[in-house]
């Protein structure tokens, strides 16, 4: 299964949590160890024990202005312009163990601007990043991303736009299983291949999210059984299979037939049903735990125009103020 196994990854993107550990490194140190050699009018260099631990702008042997702070290993973590003491704008730097770069951070203002997580070299990735993109608040809102099920298996890897699935991603069930591989417009799967029970497969196109003409395998539903072929306009067209005969109330095909619509992915609908549920829950519990919140509709813009999309929990988001959470 595939799940977020960052481990203490997300502490050290904490900057001030990271900036006090070097602190507290260097006053470990006796000053026999420290040395600070300048290099330039304005550029020193502050050592321990031969190792570099700040090359940059210094005001009373505290960071300040243009510099880059250095890690245990004498790598770079952050890189650009701190103020007494305080790391403000630029570049935080993360690396495995091998030393190869994890994750890439840039900073305006104390702001998180756009940032990189990538996937060890030596794996196959045909997405090779974690995430990579512009951030809004605390999230991925444009470029690659990575979303987690509750149990912290993986969800969604791929491109995003605008907060929705744009472009190349993949789907994944909470046990690790791919459901979904293939390219999205506007968050709804538009190309690509749908893995289900009991081996269903299908390859296609889609149309709303749903497998529409395209290439199928064991497609079981109320009205076929084990269809292997291909189906056009979301109904078998060429292949094989089981179809629905009659039931116990003598019930038949041609009954079925005269129906204006038959639900031939069941499976499929179902899983929206469970997304949309999720986010229903997400959006509630930020409603019901802090005092003021903000609600958003998806939408689309025309020369102007503003388009809401529908009515629909899965098409909102809720973004709460983090100072005024309730009191329990």
């Amino acid at each position: 299964m595939l799940k977020n196994d960052f481990g203490n990854i997300t502490i050290y993107l904490n900057r001030k949590y990271s900036i006090i550990l070097s602190k507290i490194r260097i006053a470990t140190y006796t000053a026999n160890h420290i040395s600070i050699t300048v290099q330039s009018k304005e550029i020193q260099l502050l050592s321990i024990d031969n190792t570099p631990v700040y090359l940059g702008s210094m005001e009373n042997n505290i960071f300040h202005g243009k510099g880059t702070l250095y890690n245990d290993e004498g790598r770079p973590k952050y890189e650009g312009t701190f103020q007494k003491g305080k790391f403000i704008s630029g570049k935080v730097f993360g690396y495995y163990d091998n030393g190869e770069i994890l994750y890439e951070i840039e900073y305006e203002e104390d702001i998180k601007k756009h940032g990189i997580m990538y996937k060890r070299s030596e794996i196959d990735h045909k997405i090779p990043y974690y995430f990579n993109g512009k951030f809004v608040g605390n999230h991925i809102s444009d470029g690659i991303t990575m979303e987690f099920h509750n149990n912290h298996a993986i969800k969604y890897e791929g491109s995003i736009q605008n907060e929705e699935y744009q472009g190349y991603g993949i789907l994944y069930n909470s046990n690790g299983s791919v459901r979904y591989r293939g390219d999205f417009g506007q968050g709804e799967k538009i190309n690509g291949e749908l893995f289900g029970k009991d081996g269903y497969y299908f390859i296609g196109i889609f149309s709303n999210g749903l497998p529409c003409t395209g290439d199928v395998k064991n497609l079981s539903n109320h009205f076929v059984q084990n269809f292997t072929g291909s189906i056009v306009n979301g109904k078998p067209h060429t292949g094989e299979g089981l179809v629905f005969n009659r039931d116990q109330d003598g019930y038949d095909r041609h009954q079925h037939e005269v129906q204006d619509e038959i639900d031939y992915f069941e499976e499929e609908q179902y899983y929206r049903e469970q997304e949309e549920w999720q986010q229903e829950q997400i959006n509630q519990s930020s409603r019901e735990e802090y005092e003021r919140w903000d609600e958003y509709i998806k939408a689309k813009w025309n020369n102007g125009n503003i388009k809401e999309y529908e009515d629909k929990e899965i098409n909102k988001r809720v973004y709460i103020y983090t100072n005024s959470q309730k009191k329990k």
